[in-house]
């Protein structure tokens, strides 16, 4: 007995043994477990973050300002009220956390949610304060039947807290308590935190946390390539995201809150060590003052050397611009040496201002001021560019110029007019703009002397390079117009809170390798809001020649009959067959819009998708679907919708690598089991399927030079054949699964503007096309080349091959030059137009055993050249368009229609 006694003495003791164990093995990883700074649990993808050393003061000042009493719309700035709120009662709970809010470091991150919806994460340091107790001291400021539930996560557990409307997510780490109102969120902080390369070592944020947050109400850091990518909802095009940009990463500002606004200085850096202002002296901002007085957005660039920024964006000093022959009164091609021209009228301060209209979806609401040091070499240097219009408002012709020498900032569609005055050029869309601004101007009633303007520039740097004013509660309206829906409500709840404050001014100055930064806030947005009354400049936007009459401009022929459809601005139109037989849709393209039109111009449907399809639309039969629908790729993903707009059910498909340009597909067997070739983001040819996924036995290409034209499949002589040439011309031809099937001799490059087509002419080769020099050339099926002349169309024609005449042999077109041509086989012309100087685009073809028609676009002039197979044009109609015009043949008018786009409407004129 004594000796069982023995045993179980012996068990318990090493029963208690084990059980102490846990807790002092527990209690010796938590002494062991490394303190981590705060950056490090901040989620990459963050937009906006806030530390302060004392969240109970930070609060306290929020309260003594206008702050608090902005308008309470977002969801943040629930959140916010939220947290200001409950701080003082869980403070009078607990003493822990009374010690936290009152001296211990927080940072209080907005970040993207799943949805893009900004959501709010709250850090503090715990310092070597226990995981129980931490959570002890949480259960002491619960209500009755509130508890905490524990969910097992990797690298350390989550808890989570029901409310009545909300669920609290939190977990404590490496000295850290993070708290979320969304379990994503805090799984991303908590990611964030064990990656080896987290927030803490990204260089730009790291010299940005060395020079802020002394004796200063807290700190506001903006992840401005992040922030706007949730904004805009896209990753792709970020227009901050560019070559030498200084805001492709973080802006630190150290926050000084006062009654009815906030101040804030501190410094940006971008992603690189240098940047565009690398080396720029700050300028003078008073030309801000300059500006109209409704101005709603302005921008600022003031630089001190103008030929190192301007090469920032081009690498060459000569541009071919589009001018103005005044004597024959006729569009010319100007030489602009850029050199020439800063050195002797263009200043060193270029402005953009945004008026009310502009954010409520009217692009036209837009002036640009460039400043100029001499009015007379001015006028002698800018002659050649203006063609009058109307008293001292001129049509600007080179209105590619500002984007070509600042970026695309500056960049403008469709026709531009300006003013110049002794001190600036004004540029705009609107010469009912450039009216209303030189009344203001010659009253002095400019924004300068607005009282809204007049209390910022007291608190603007006199100097700096890059200088930004706006009125939130205006320009916020930008995402209702240009982001509709879902897409407008997410971006709306980013621009709440700052759309309740009145003037928001930033600026910017250049230093190495950081660029200072003073910006200010005036919270009173009832009393700015009532200061801005947009100008009624509408009237005068009618007047004859101004691109906005009531009809569109030299289109009356007998020969047409016009439709319009007022829509948005179009890029590129296509035409397909309807679902009834005999009509057909018209497609048109607007950034990442697609319209179908009927033949009538009235809207079908309208379809958005994330980003910009690239290159164009294919229609294809897909298996178990009736009737056609349409493939595109856009970014990262491939769609199918069918003719009602709507996309098939699993789609869109994710595709192995963003898609460049303008995808082809091939049906071999014509079973309908599809082959999708596109040049990817990588650069590599892909190969996919029908489903998104890589083509098995596939061998990628990578290509060096981009592809100038989508690849083509041909069978013939018994075998397949894929055909494609990159940017320079060099061509390839493979077999199905990518291996070289012809080596084309070295020198021939296909031309930029050519495919390549099977020959049915002669015995020459089994391919020709046009090459870069401008002549037809042969490729045989060992590779060898033979060349033959067609009239001289210059270098890189446009080239088709068909037939023009309807007698079942096909005919040469070449258009280049300044001319268009069609031969015959034996090179007889047989139709012909030539426009001097002219930059014709790709001519669109209409053939028919009756007569054929082509018709073809001066990007210069916009004018449109249309002739036929009877070598005919258009007789008693001037025709212009905004874009690439297509022909299509309609059973109801019983001949061909020509679709033209002017400022956004579709024009429908019957050929005969």
């Amino acid at each position: 007995m004594k000796r069982y006694l023995t045993y179980l003495i012996i068990i318990g003791a090493i029963g208690i043994s084990v059980l102490a164990a846990f807790p002092v093995r527990n209690y010796y990883l938590f002494l062991k477990e490394p303190i981590a700074p705060l950056t490090d649990a901040i989620p990459l993808q963050t937009g906006i973050l806030i530390k302060t050393g004392s969240l109970n003061k930070l609060i306290e000042i929020l309260r003594s300002s206008g702050f608090i009493d902005l308008p309470d719309k977002s969801k943040t700035w629930d959140g916010i009220k939220t947290l200001g709120e409950n701080v003082s009662g869980i403070s009078l709970k607990s003493s822990f956390f009374a010690e936290v809010a009152a001296q211990n470091e927080v940072v209080i991150c907005l970040v993207p949610g799943k949805d893009m919806v900004p959501e709010m994460l709250f850090l503090a340091g715990t310092g070597k304060t226990s995981h129980r107790n931490i959570r002890e001291e949480i259960e002491s400021t619960l209500i009755p039947g509130q508890k905490i539930v524990r969910v097992k996560h990797k690298p350390c557990d989550l808890y989570s807290i029901k409310l009545e409307e909300q669920e609290i997510w939190f977990y404590i780490h490496k000295g850290i308590l993070a708290i979320a109102f969304d379990r994503y969120i805090l799984e991303q902080s908590c990611d964030a935190l064990n990656m080896e390369k987290n927030l803490t070592d990204d260089r730009s944020f790291q010299k940005l946390t060395e020079t802020s947050g002394k004796r200063v109400d807290g700190v506001m850091m903006i992840n401005n390539k992040k922030l706007i990518e949730a904004l805009v909802r896209t990753d792709d095009n970020n227009p901050l995201d560019f070559k030498g940009s200084p805001f492709n990463s973080w802006i630190s500002l150290d926050l000084h809150i006062e009654k009815n606004r906030i101040l804030m200085d501190g410094f940006t850096a971008g992603q690189q060590e240098t940047s565009i202002f690398t080396g720029q002296e700050p300028g003078e901002t008073s030309n801000i003052g300059m500006l109209p007085s409704g101005t709603a957005f302005a921008i600022q660039i003031s630089i001190s050397d103008q030929l190192a920024y301007t090469a920032g964006f081009m690498n060459k000093d000569t541009l071919h611009i589009t001018g103005y022959d005044s004597a024959n009164q006729t569009t010319s091609m100007e030489i602009f040496r850029r050199e020439d021209h800063l050195r002797s009228w263009i200043g060193n301060t270029i402005s953009l201002a945004l008026m009310p209209r502009y954010f409520s979806g009217d692009k036209s609401s837009r002036l640009m001021l460039i400043d100029i040091k001499n009015a007379d070499s001015a006028v002698n240097s800018l002659k050649p560019y203006l063609q009058p219009f109307k008293d001292d408002i001129y049509i600007f012709t080179a209105h590619d110029l500002p984007e070509r020498l600042w970026g695309k900032l500056f960049a403008s569609t469709g026709q531009q007019y300006c003013l110049l005055t002794d001190r600036m050029l004004a540029i705009s869309p609107s010469p009912g703009l450039l009216e209303f601004y030189s009344g203001e101007l010659s009253e002095n009633r400019l924004l300068g002397s607005t009282t809204l303007y007049q209390e910022g520039a007291a608190l603007l740097l006199g100097k700096s390079n890059v200088t930004i004013f706006a009125i939130p509660l205006v320009c916020s309206q930008y995402f209702k117009a240009y982001n509709p829906g879902n897409n407008s409500n997410i971006s709306q709840k980013w621009i709440d809170l700052p759309a309740s404050t009145g003037l928001i001014c930033m600026q910017f100055s250049a230093g190495a390798p950081l660029m200072f930064t003073h910006a200010f806030s005036l919270l009173n947005s009832t009393k700015y809001s009532r200061t801005l009354n947009e100008p009624d400049y509408n009237k005068f936007d009618s007047l004859p020649g101004s691109g906005k009459e009531d009809k569109s401009p030299q289109t009356k022929t007998k020969s047409k009959k016009e439709i319009s459809n007022k829509g948005d601005v179009i890029n590129k139109i296509m035409v397909f067959p309807g679902q009834k037989s005999g009509n057909k849709l018209i497609l048109a393209f607007n950034k990442n819009m697609i319209h179908a039109f009927s033949e009538k111009g009235e809207l079908q449907w309208a379809y958005k998708c994330e980003e910009e399809p690239a290159g164009g639309i294919v229609e294809l039969e897909i298996k178990k679907q009736k009737g056609k629908c349409f493939m595109f790729a856009a970014g990262k993903f491939l769609h199918i919708i069918d003719q009602d707009g709507r996309e098939l059910k699993g789609y869109p498909v994710k595709i192995p690598s963003a898609a460049i340009g303008y995808p082809a597909v091939f049906d071999y067997d014509h079973n309908r089991d599809y082959r999708i070739l596109y040049q990817g983001k990588d650069n590599l040819l892909h190969n996919i399927t029908i489903d998104g996924k890589d083509l098995t036995g596939w061998q990628q290409t990578k290509l060096d030079n981009g592809l100038s034209n989508p690849p083509q499949f041909f069978r013939t002589s018994g075998k397949d054949f894929i055909v494609y040439a990159d940017t320079k011309g060099r061509v390839n031809i493979t077999d199905r699964r990518g291996r070289q099937r012809i080596k084309v001799e070295e020198g021939l490059l296909r031309s930029t503007g050519s495919l390549i087509y099977e020959n049915t002419t002669n015995n020459k080769g089994i391919f020709l096309m046009a090459s870069s020099k401008g002549d037809l050339a042969y490729i045989d099926i060992n590779g060898k080349t033979t060349v033959s002349r067609f009239g001289d169309h210059g270098n890189h024609p446009w080239f088709d091959y068909c037939d023009f005449t309807g007698d079942k042999t096909n005919d040469f077109i070449f258009c280049g030059n300044g001319k268009v041509s069609v031969y015959s086989k034996k090179k007889d012309v047989i139709a012909s137009a030539t426009v001097p100087g002219a930059g014709f685009s790709k001519p669109t073809v209409y053939s028919s055993k009756r007569v054929s028609w082509l018709a073809v676009r001066d990007v210069k002039s916009r004018k449109i050249v249309v002739l036929n197979s009877n070598n005919q044009s258009v007789k008693g109609s001037s025709l212009f368009s905004d874009t690439d015009p297509v022909i299509y043949y309609s059973e109801g008018e019983k001949m061909p229609v020509l679709v033209t786009v002017l400022d956004g409407k579709l024009i429908f004129t019957l050929l005969k």
